[in-house]
């Protein structure tokens, strides 16, 4: 593995490079967050589209009250 800074050869077990400093990330501590953000945007999807229907209902109720009177 090179650091991806200098590109010094490291040794397998390090967690900096002894050349320049750079904390060194090995590809098996990378965590694929993908997963979890696409729920959390799916579920705020929903929300909003909840919200904006409950927007445009509270919007029409009003319109009409307005028209009545």
């Amino acid at each position: 593995m090179e650091c991806p800074k200098c590109g010094l050869k490291l040794r397998r077990e390090a967690k900096f490079c002894d050349q320049c400093g750079t904390k060194v990330i090995k590809p098996e501590e990378v965590i694929d967050l993908s997963p979890i953000l696409l729920k959390l945007l799916e579920g705020l999807g929903t929300g909003l589209k909840f919200l904006g229907g409950t927007i445009q209902e509270w919007a029409g109720s009003s319109r009409e009250k307005k028209k009545d009177e």
